[in-house]
């Protein structure tokens, strides 16, 4: 109790509190109008669904697509939701709502990312957050129900673990987890590897450098 009135003493919380209110609301304001629905949204829909319903993978059997990950996390959001009776409609607007928590997730999470990449600096963080839900293009892309909007939520969350000050393998071991996860959400995600092997590299202890660079890359590629 007396860590959370600490922290709300602090003038950087009502900061990121407020920082949170506006993402939320430039990216929920007109969330079923804008924009239009289209079909890659209620193609992950119906699969997330249909995995929880049947237990398999896909609607329909003989298709060449994504990793499946993806649309197993949307289907979990609608069982949670209400499903087909959800709180919000219909499944794509339950799953536009569910792209708009992991916005503001990804906001908090970048945020605190920035800040740590340079050096306590809360400006920095402050606009990184504000273009990430301010660009045109994240306005458009960011509500609709995509596998993108999650990988890059669990890719942030993995470099969160990564840009961890603490510096402890545990931290490395849990970035290469989330960073597993994006893979399995979507394969774009494979990409960010050599960045975060740069990263490791300057930011582990000298004295666990190569381990923590060694056990990163066996976990993920594990998972």
């Amino acid at each position: 109790m007396k860590r959370l009135v600490s922290l709300l003493k602090r003038p950087e919380t009502w900061l990121v509190v407020g920082l949170l209110v506006v993402a939320g609301l430039i990216q929920g304001w007109n969330l079923s109008g804008y924009p239009y629905i289209e079909n890659d949204e209620a193609t992950y829909v119906s699969r997330g669904w249909h995995f929880i319903t049947t237990g398999q993978l896909d609607v329909y059997t003989y298709r060449y697509d994504h990793a499946p990950l993806g649309w197993m996390t949307i289907g979990a959001w609608l069982w949670l939701t209400g499903g087909t009776n959800n709180w919000f409609g219909s499944l794509v607007m339950s799953g536009r709502v569910f792209m708009l928590v992991i916005h503001v997730l990804s906001c908090l999470l970048l945020y605190s990312v920035t800040k740590r990449l340079t050096h306590g600096s809360r400006a920095a963080a402050a606009g990184a957050v504000i273009i990430f839900s301010l660009t045109p293009l994240g306005i458009y892309f960011q509500r609709r129900v995509l596998l993108d909007n999650l990988m890059t939520c669990w890719v942030l969350l993995s470099l969160w673990w990564a840009t961890r000050p603490a510096h402890q393998l545990k931290h490395y071991i849990w970035s290469a987890v989330w960073l597993g996860i994006a893979v399995l959400t979507k394969l774009n995600a494979i990409f960010f590897v050599p960045a975060f092997w740069f990263l490791i590299w300057k930011k582990a202890d000298p004295g666990h450098r190569l381990h923590a660079l060694l056990y990163w890359t066996f976990v993920v590629g594990a998972i």
